[in-house]
């Protein structure tokens, strides 16, 4: 059994993973190897694997609750993924920088961000933008995650009802393609 001494996860066979309790029963007993995990190794090296770019108003007016969600895929996804971690989050001017260890929790932040706050969602693999040779070795691939909030007009329509430009052209496109169907049977 190893355990780590500085996040505390412990790997009872093969796996990493956080066990408090586990944890403490182990942490003194003999023939337990008291290492580094995976994780904090990396933090230690400066190694992170996935990048977000996080830029729109939504900055400007939900700064906190952006944080609050990208913390929060961290919390859900660190008790059984030890990798799944943020190395830093770099507020720059017009954008938001987030380091992860790992590929997935870039992903994961990214998919929440654009199911939250919609926007646009681009994932790039590292090898791609070298000219669009790729690694060899895909476990060493870095991920580049930019999300854009699109900002989205709104339009008044009959009945005083507000929407949004795009609903109201979608509408209009489907009810356009139900009366082409239906001439096209007669």
């Amino acid at each position: 059994m190893k355990i780590c001494k500085v996040c505390h996860a412990v790997c009872p066979e093969k796996h990493w993973y956080y066990d408090e309790k586990l944890y403490e029963a182990y942490h003194d007993a003999k023939g337990v190897e008291s290492i580094e995990c995976e994780g904090c190794h990396r933090i230690k090296m400066k190694d992170f694997h996935g990048t977000v770019y996080i830029a729109g108003k939504v900055l400007k007016e939900k700064k906190d609750e952006l944080l609050r969600l990208i913390k929060n895929e961290e919390k859900m996804d660190l008790p059984t993924h030890t990798l799944s971690r943020i190395y830093d989050i770099i507020d720059e001017k017009d954008r938001v920088v987030v380091h992860t260890l790992n590929q997935r929790l870039a992903f994961n932040i990214g998919m929440q961000l654009k199911k939250t706050f919609r926007g646009k969602l681009h994932i790039l693999r590292e090898g791609e933008r070298k000219m669009g040779v790729m690694r060899h070795s895909s476990s060493k691939e870095d991920v580049v995650v930019n999300w854009v909030q699109t900002e989205v007009k709104e339009k008044k329509v009959p009945g005083g009802k507000t929407a949004t430009i795009k609903a109201a052209a979608k509408k209009a496109s489907a009810m356009g393609a139900s009366k082409k169907a239906t001439t096209k049977k007669k």
